[in-house]
């Protein structure tokens, strides 16, 4: 089993807001369909937290978050990842400054 976690301060987010070039690197266009700096900070949270499960560095573009119609965040893999993964479950969360994202992953035997 893999965890990982991440805790982004919005504001640096809303910072990074007024370099598109930047986000268009780190996000996919249907992620940026909601340009709000909470938004978009839980989606890179979720991202980053991925990354540290599998201690790797980031390849923003090998994952995509989508929403459900019951809010839960969706995290599609595009990278050979997938293949070793068994089951995964996620979470994202806000409160006042700060976005949260936490990732367990379970392998494949």
């Amino acid at each position: 089993m893999k965890t990982g976690i991440d805790l982004i301060f919005i504001p640096s987010i809303a910072k990074l807001m007024e370099n598109e070039a930047a986000l268009r690197k780190m996000l996919h266009p249907s992620e940026m369909r909601i340009m709000k700096a909470e938004h978009l900070a839980g989606k890179i949270a979720l991202k980053e937290a991925f990354f540290k499960a599998f201690e790797m560095k980031p390849r923003w573009l090998d994952l995509e978050v989508k929403e459900t119609s019951s809010g839960k965040p969706k995290l599609i893999v595009y990278t050979v990842l997938i293949d070793k993964i068994e089951k995964m479950d996620y979470s994202i969360s806000h409160d006042g400054d700060y976005a949260v994202a936490q990732v367990v992953v379970l392998m494949k035997k």
